[in-house]
């Protein structure tokens, strides 16, 4: 069963929830309003609310919504460390003066970031920078679907999704190297263990 890691964090498009004994839909920008609004449509339908029901929802929300944090029940968050910071820092000297991928390509590695088993959340205190730094590299750039990577990570090298996937594999590599990161910690499915992508043109970073 997962749980919802961030109840005060708004998800892109705010909270949503369906209700799969009913099919009914809700909304809203605020958690306690929204389970509130669950509740009272439970108890005129004559649906449980009584034990651990809210947990039920939670897993609900949860699995209806990829963009949502969550994690499994039990399972301890992965926590970023000073050598990943290292690693950021890092990627962003070697970024300077280099073009960011395609959007074709980014959506395509995101496609690819969606079905792997890797995918998390990230424990950070240093967020609130970095997520700067994300938006800076990403230049208000919208994808197909970037929301449900909001605030995912690859729990291999614990990257933010939304900006690894716009750098420039070359860079990448030039990192993992420098650092001594291992490419075998990779999903053996996942795009930074590809030999070649062909086809897909650069995206200067600052147009």
């Amino acid at each position: 069963m997962k749980t919802i890691t961030e109840k005060g964090q708004v998800p892109p498009g705010g909270w949503a929830y369906t209700e799969p004994a009913t099919g009914v839909k809700f909304t809203n920008n605020h958690f306690l309003a929204l389970m509130q609004d669950i509740r009272k449509h439970r108890l005129a339908c004559d649906l449980p609310v009584h034990g651990n029901w809210a947990e039920v929802v939670h897993d609900v929300i949860c699995r209806q919504n990829p963009q949502v944090g969550c994690m499994e029940e039990g399972e301890k968050p992965a926590v970023v460390t000073p050598d990943d910071i290292r690693r950021f820092i890092e990627t962003m000297l070697e970024l300077r003066g280099n073009e960011l991928v395609s959007e074709e390509e980014q959506a395509r590695r995101i496609d690819i970031c969606l079905e792997c088993p890797k995918r998390g959340q990230i424990a950070c205190r240093w967020c609130g920078w970095l997520a700067e730094k994300v938006t800076e590299i990403l230049g208000g750039r919208q994808l197909h679907k970037v929301e449900k990577i909001f605030k995912q990570s690859c729990m291999a090298c614990k990257c933010d999704i939304s900006a690894k996937t716009a750098i420039p594999m070359d860079v990448l590599r030039r990192v993992d190297e420098r650092i001594g990161f291992d490419p075998a910690g990779y999903h053996e499915k996942c795009w930074m263990r590809e030999t070649s992508h062909q086809g897909v043109e650069p995206q200067s970073a600052t147009s």
